[in-house]
Protein backbone atom coordinates (compact mmCIF):
# COMPACT_ATOMS: atom_id res chain seq x y z
CA UNK A 1 0.00 0.00 0.00
CA UNK A 2 1.55 3.26 -1.10
CA UNK A 3 0.60 6.87 -1.58
CA UNK A 4 2.18 9.97 -3.02
CA UNK A 5 4.37 11.96 -0.66
CA UNK A 6 4.29 15.70 -1.33
CA UNK A 7 6.74 18.37 -0.30
CA UNK A 8 5.50 20.53 2.54
CA UNK A 9 5.93 23.85 0.80
CA UNK A 10 4.49 26.91 2.55
CA UNK A 11 0.83 27.39 1.63
CA UNK A 12 0.06 30.77 0.04
CA UNK A 13 -0.80 33.65 2.37
CA UNK A 14 -0.01 31.62 5.50
CA UNK A 15 2.81 32.08 7.98
CA UNK A 16 3.64 31.52 11.62
CA UNK A 17 1.99 34.87 12.34
CA UNK A 18 -1.25 33.87 10.63
CA UNK A 19 -2.51 30.55 12.05
CA UNK A 20 -4.98 28.62 9.97
CA UNK A 21 -7.24 28.20 13.01
CA UNK A 22 -7.46 31.65 14.60
CA UNK A 23 -10.33 31.07 17.06
CA UNK A 24 -10.43 27.72 18.84
CA UNK A 25 -12.97 26.25 21.21
CA UNK A 26 -11.50 23.87 23.80
CA UNK A 27 -14.01 21.49 25.36
CA UNK A 28 -12.89 21.02 28.97
CA UNK A 29 -14.48 18.52 31.37
CA UNK A 30 -11.43 18.52 33.69
CA UNK A 31 -10.66 14.91 32.84
CA UNK A 32 -7.09 14.10 31.84
CA UNK A 33 -8.12 13.46 28.22
CA UNK A 34 -9.68 16.90 27.65
CA UNK A 35 -6.90 18.78 29.45
CA UNK A 36 -4.17 16.95 27.55
CA UNK A 37 -6.01 17.42 24.23
CA UNK A 38 -6.32 21.16 24.79
CA UNK A 39 -2.64 21.50 25.63
CA UNK A 40 -1.55 19.30 22.71
CA UNK A 41 -3.72 21.24 20.26
CA UNK A 42 -2.48 24.65 21.43
CA UNK A 43 1.13 23.50 21.17
CA UNK A 44 0.92 21.65 17.86
CA UNK A 45 -2.08 22.74 15.79
CA UNK A 46 -3.38 26.13 16.87
CA UNK A 47 -0.28 28.03 17.94
CA UNK A 48 -1.02 31.55 19.21
CA UNK A 49 -4.74 31.21 18.46
CA UNK A 50 -7.51 32.85 20.48
CA UNK A 51 -8.78 30.10 22.80
CA UNK A 52 -12.29 29.84 24.24
CA UNK A 53 -12.39 27.28 27.07
CA UNK A 54 -15.86 25.86 27.63
CA UNK A 55 -17.02 23.63 30.47
CA UNK A 56 -20.60 22.37 30.52
CA UNK A 57 -21.99 21.25 33.86
CA UNK A 58 -24.22 18.31 32.92
CA UNK A 59 -27.80 18.69 34.08
CA UNK A 60 -30.49 16.52 32.56
CA UNK A 61 -33.37 18.69 33.72
CA UNK A 62 -31.88 21.88 32.36
CA UNK A 63 -33.04 23.27 29.06
CA UNK A 64 -29.82 25.30 29.08
CA UNK A 65 -28.39 28.13 31.12
CA UNK A 66 -25.75 30.67 30.40
CA UNK A 67 -24.12 29.96 33.72
CA UNK A 68 -21.95 33.06 33.83
CA UNK A 69 -25.14 35.14 34.07
CA UNK A 70 -26.50 33.22 37.08
CA UNK A 71 -25.70 32.95 40.77
CA UNK A 72 -25.47 29.74 42.83
CA UNK A 73 -28.46 29.01 45.04
CA UNK A 74 -29.53 25.69 46.62
CA UNK A 75 -27.12 22.94 47.57
CA UNK A 76 -28.50 20.70 44.81
CA UNK A 77 -28.28 23.46 42.20
CA UNK A 78 -25.39 22.92 39.77
CA UNK A 79 -24.80 26.66 39.80
CA UNK A 80 -23.11 26.30 43.19
CA UNK A 81 -20.15 24.83 41.31
CA UNK A 82 -19.60 28.01 39.30
CA UNK A 83 -16.86 29.64 41.40
CA UNK A 84 -14.78 26.46 41.46
CA UNK A 85 -15.25 25.75 37.74
CA UNK A 86 -14.51 29.30 36.64
CA UNK A 87 -11.39 29.37 38.78
CA UNK A 88 -10.23 26.02 37.40
CA UNK A 89 -10.73 27.12 33.80
CA UNK A 90 -8.87 30.36 34.39
CA UNK A 91 -5.94 28.62 36.03
CA UNK A 92 -5.62 26.10 33.21
CA UNK A 93 -6.02 28.81 30.55
CA UNK A 94 -3.03 30.65 32.00
CA UNK A 95 -0.81 27.67 31.14
CA UNK A 96 -1.75 27.56 27.45
CA UNK A 97 0.17 28.97 24.51
CA UNK A 98 -2.56 31.28 23.26
CA UNK A 99 -2.94 34.80 21.91
CA UNK A 100 -5.84 35.29 24.32
CA UNK A 101 -8.16 33.15 26.42
CA UNK A 102 -11.78 33.32 27.49
CA UNK A 103 -13.56 30.95 29.86
CA UNK A 104 -17.26 30.08 29.59
CA UNK A 105 -19.38 27.83 31.79
CA UNK A 106 -22.79 26.51 30.78
CA UNK A 107 -25.33 24.16 32.38
CA UNK A 108 -27.20 21.56 30.35
CA UNK A 109 -26.29 19.02 27.66
CA UNK A 110 -22.57 19.21 26.75
CA UNK A 111 -23.01 18.43 23.05
CA UNK A 112 -25.67 21.11 22.58
CA UNK A 113 -23.73 23.81 24.38
CA UNK A 114 -20.36 23.02 22.81
CA UNK A 115 -21.78 23.20 19.28
CA UNK A 116 -23.92 26.26 20.10
CA UNK A 117 -20.99 28.18 21.57
CA UNK A 118 -18.69 27.13 18.73
CA UNK A 119 -21.10 28.53 16.17
CA UNK A 120 -21.80 31.62 18.28
CA UNK A 121 -18.14 32.63 18.58
CA UNK A 122 -17.44 31.51 14.99
CA UNK A 123 -14.75 29.08 16.12
CA UNK A 124 -12.71 27.68 13.27
CA UNK A 125 -11.78 24.57 15.27
CA UNK A 126 -13.30 22.61 18.16
CA UNK A 127 -10.84 20.52 20.21
CA UNK A 128 -12.06 17.49 22.15
CA UNK A 129 -10.21 14.78 24.03
CA UNK A 130 -11.17 11.10 23.85
CA UNK A 131 -10.69 8.95 26.93
CA UNK A 132 -8.79 5.71 26.57
CA UNK A 133 -11.67 3.87 28.30
CA UNK A 134 -14.42 5.70 26.41
CA UNK A 135 -15.84 2.45 25.00
CA UNK A 136 -15.80 0.62 28.33
CA UNK A 137 -17.11 3.24 30.73
CA UNK A 138 -19.69 5.92 30.15
CA UNK A 139 -19.63 9.16 32.07
CA UNK A 140 -22.12 11.95 31.45
CA UNK A 141 -23.80 12.36 28.07
CA UNK A 142 -22.90 9.57 25.62
CA UNK A 143 -21.58 10.25 22.11
CA UNK A 144 -20.57 13.84 22.81
CA UNK A 145 -17.76 13.66 20.22
CA UNK A 146 -20.06 12.50 17.46
CA UNK A 147 -22.84 14.94 18.29
CA UNK A 148 -20.55 17.95 18.43
CA UNK A 149 -18.89 17.01 15.14
CA UNK A 150 -22.30 16.58 13.51
CA UNK A 151 -23.90 19.76 14.84
CA UNK A 152 -21.05 22.23 14.69
CA UNK A 153 -20.09 24.12 11.56
CA UNK A 154 -16.45 24.18 12.71
CA UNK A 155 -13.64 21.77 11.98
CA UNK A 156 -13.20 19.26 14.82
CA UNK A 157 -9.96 17.88 16.28
CA UNK A 158 -10.20 14.75 18.43
CA UNK A 159 -7.06 13.82 20.38
CA UNK A 160 -6.92 10.33 21.96
CA UNK A 161 -5.75 10.16 25.54
CA UNK A 162 -2.04 9.41 25.72
CA UNK A 163 -1.04 11.53 22.71
CA UNK A 164 2.10 13.45 23.65
CA UNK A 165 4.46 13.71 20.68
CA UNK A 166 4.17 16.53 18.12
CA UNK A 167 3.09 15.52 14.62
CA UNK A 168 5.84 13.78 12.71
CA UNK A 169 3.85 12.95 9.58
CA UNK A 170 0.66 14.47 8.16
CA UNK A 171 -1.72 12.13 6.33
CA UNK A 172 -4.49 13.71 4.23
CA UNK A 173 -7.24 11.23 3.38
CA UNK A 174 -9.08 12.60 0.36
CA UNK A 175 -11.88 11.46 -1.89
CA UNK A 176 -13.87 13.13 -4.64
CA UNK A 177 -16.03 15.14 -2.24
CA UNK A 178 -16.09 18.91 -1.93
CA UNK A 179 -14.01 18.59 1.26
CA UNK A 180 -10.84 17.64 -0.65
CA UNK A 181 -9.69 21.22 -1.06
CA UNK A 182 -10.09 22.10 2.62
CA UNK A 183 -8.45 18.82 3.69
CA UNK A 184 -5.38 19.56 1.60
CA UNK A 185 -5.20 23.19 2.69
CA UNK A 186 -5.16 22.16 6.37
CA UNK A 187 -2.74 19.29 5.76
CA UNK A 188 -0.28 21.42 3.79
CA UNK A 189 -0.28 24.13 6.44
CA UNK A 190 0.35 21.62 9.24
CA UNK A 191 3.12 19.90 7.30
CA UNK A 192 4.74 23.26 6.68
CA UNK A 193 4.33 24.29 10.32
CA UNK A 194 6.07 21.16 11.58
CA UNK A 195 8.46 20.78 8.65
CA UNK A 196 7.34 17.18 8.34
CA UNK A 197 6.26 14.98 5.40
CA UNK A 198 2.77 15.15 3.96
CA UNK A 199 1.18 12.08 2.40
CA UNK A 200 -2.06 12.15 0.41
CA UNK A 201 -4.09 8.95 0.47
CA UNK A 202 -7.22 7.97 -1.43
CA UNK A 203 -9.09 4.78 -0.57
CA UNK A 204 -11.71 3.30 -2.86
CA UNK A 205 -14.22 0.95 -1.29
CA UNK A 206 -14.48 -2.32 -3.26
CA UNK A 207 -18.26 -1.83 -3.32
CA UNK A 208 -18.14 1.79 -4.47
CA UNK A 209 -19.38 2.61 -7.95
CA UNK A 210 -18.95 0.53 -11.08
CA UNK A 211 -16.22 -2.11 -11.36
CA UNK A 212 -14.49 -0.25 -14.16
CA UNK A 213 -13.46 2.53 -11.75
CA UNK A 214 -10.44 0.53 -10.68
CA UNK A 215 -8.05 -1.91 -12.33
CA UNK A 216 -7.14 -4.67 -9.91
CA UNK A 217 -3.56 -5.84 -9.63
CA UNK A 218 -3.72 -9.66 -9.36
CA UNK A 219 -0.19 -9.74 -7.91
CA UNK A 220 -1.11 -7.54 -4.97
CA UNK A 221 -2.84 -9.51 -2.25
CA UNK A 222 -3.72 -6.33 -0.31
CA UNK A 223 -5.89 -5.14 -3.17
CA UNK A 224 -3.97 -2.07 -4.33
CA UNK A 225 -5.42 -0.61 -7.47
CA UNK A 226 -4.11 1.53 -10.27
CA UNK A 227 -6.38 4.56 -10.84
CA UNK A 228 -8.17 5.15 -14.06
CA UNK A 229 -7.06 8.24 -15.95
CA UNK A 230 -10.09 10.38 -15.10
CA UNK A 231 -9.90 9.62 -11.40
CA UNK A 232 -6.15 10.20 -11.24
CA UNK A 233 -6.47 13.47 -13.13
CA UNK A 234 -9.10 14.69 -10.69
CA UNK A 235 -6.98 13.90 -7.64
CA UNK A 236 -3.81 15.38 -9.12
CA UNK A 237 -5.67 18.58 -9.97
CA UNK A 238 -7.02 18.75 -6.43
CA UNK A 239 -3.54 18.47 -4.90
CA UNK A 240 -2.20 21.13 -7.28
CA UNK A 241 0.74 18.81 -7.87
CA UNK A 242 2.18 16.92 -10.82
CA UNK A 243 2.88 13.93 -8.59
CA UNK A 244 1.29 10.60 -9.34
CA UNK A 245 -1.52 9.55 -7.05
CA UNK A 246 -1.96 5.92 -6.11
CA UNK A 247 -5.29 4.55 -4.96
CA UNK A 248 -5.86 1.82 -2.37
CA UNK A 249 -8.88 -0.48 -2.48
CA UNK A 250 -10.40 -1.64 0.78
CA UNK A 251 -12.49 -0.57 3.74
CA UNK A 252 -11.81 3.20 3.95
CA UNK A 253 -11.60 3.61 7.73
CA UNK A 254 -9.50 0.48 8.21
CA UNK A 255 -7.10 1.29 5.38
CA UNK A 256 -6.66 4.91 6.46
CA UNK A 257 -5.84 3.90 10.05
CA UNK A 258 -3.46 1.15 8.92
CA UNK A 259 -1.65 3.49 6.57
CA UNK A 260 -1.40 6.43 8.98
CA UNK A 261 -0.29 4.18 11.83
CA UNK A 262 2.72 3.05 9.81
CA UNK A 263 4.33 6.46 10.47
CA UNK A 264 5.72 7.83 13.72
CA UNK A 265 3.47 10.41 15.42
CA UNK A 266 0.93 10.75 12.59
CA UNK A 267 -1.79 13.39 12.40
CA UNK A 268 -4.73 12.55 10.16
CA UNK A 269 -6.77 15.14 8.25
CA UNK A 270 -10.15 14.09 6.83
CA UNK A 271 -13.43 15.65 5.76
CA UNK A 272 -16.58 15.59 7.85
CA UNK A 273 -18.43 13.89 5.01
CA UNK A 274 -17.43 11.89 1.97
CA UNK A 275 -18.40 11.79 -1.66
CA UNK A 276 -21.78 10.15 -1.01
CA UNK A 277 -23.57 13.52 -0.89
CA UNK A 278 -24.56 13.28 2.77
CA UNK A 279 -26.62 16.34 3.73
CA UNK A 280 -25.17 19.23 5.75
CA UNK A 281 -25.55 18.69 9.47
CA UNK A 282 -24.63 15.03 9.20
CA UNK A 283 -21.38 13.17 9.81
CA UNK A 284 -20.06 10.64 7.32
CA UNK A 285 -19.72 7.04 8.46
CA UNK A 286 -15.96 6.97 7.79
CA UNK A 287 -15.42 10.28 9.59
CA UNK A 288 -17.44 9.01 12.54
CA UNK A 289 -15.42 5.81 12.75
CA UNK A 290 -12.11 7.67 12.62
CA UNK A 291 -13.09 10.35 15.13
CA UNK A 292 -14.50 7.84 17.61
CA UNK A 293 -11.93 5.04 17.34
CA UNK A 294 -8.73 5.96 15.49
CA UNK A 295 -5.66 5.62 17.77
CA UNK A 296 -4.21 8.90 16.50
CA UNK A 297 -5.24 12.59 16.42
CA UNK A 298 -7.82 13.32 13.72
CA UNK A 299 -8.95 16.64 12.28
CA UNK A 300 -12.28 16.56 10.44
CA UNK A 301 -12.42 19.69 8.32
CA UNK A 302 -15.45 21.75 7.49
CA UNK A 303 -16.15 23.01 3.99
CA UNK A 304 -14.22 26.24 4.47
CA UNK A 305 -11.62 26.12 7.28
Amino acid sequence: MTATQLLASPPPLLSDAAPLFERVLLGIDFGTASLAAARWAMNNVTREAHAILVHVIPHRRSTGYEADELEPSRDDDPRRLLPTVVGGLGGFAATLRAASTKSLVRIGRPSEWLSTVADGVEASLVVLGRRADARRRRMGEPNVLERVARRSGSAVLVVPEGTTEPPGHIVAAVDESRFARSILRVARWLAWLHRCPLTVLHVVSPTEGAYDRVIRDPNNMRGRAAPRGDQATSLVATTASSAQVEVVVGDPAREVVAFASSFASPLLVIGQRGADHAPPGSLGSVARELLMRAPLPVIATSDSP
